[in-house]
């Protein structure tokens, strides 16, 4: 089963497109022990249909074993943390990634609000 580690609208080219960094094995499986992969397909497609990257270059399992041993130090998903975020401010988040601020564990999360702002 795949667990998602982080997730991001990405607006690379003329289509919206939605990232999801995941460990395949779940985030109880330590990096070095893990598929570490992203599925990117359309964000506004009926069905989501993403295509499968494994990460293989330094620069990927990098970053995303850093955001899985982040993820692996809280009890929350990043759904929990996206509910969290749409209920402390309206507006529809498009950015979640795991991060390191002032040396503790947190989640960047991005929303987009009814206004055209986006807020961290």
């Amino acid at each position: 089963m795949h667990r998602r580690v982080t997730r991001q609208v990405i607006g690379a080219t003329a289509q919206l497109l939605l990232s999801v960094y995941t460990a395949k094995q779940g985030r109880d499986r330590d990096a070095e022990h893990n598929t570490l992969m992203e599925l990117i397909g359309p964000a506004t497609d009926a069905a989501w249909k993403p295509q499968t990257e494994v990460f293989a270059d330094k620069e990927h399992l990098a970053r995303s074993a850093m955001q899985l041993t982040l993820m692996q130090l809280t009890r929350l998903s990043l759904a929990d943390v996206i509910k969290k975020a749409e209920a402390q401010q309206p507006g529809t988040v498009y950015s979640v990634i795991p991060a390191v601020q002032g040396g503790r564990p947190v989640v960047d999360v991005l929303l987009a609000t009814p206004m055209t702002k986006s807020l961290p």
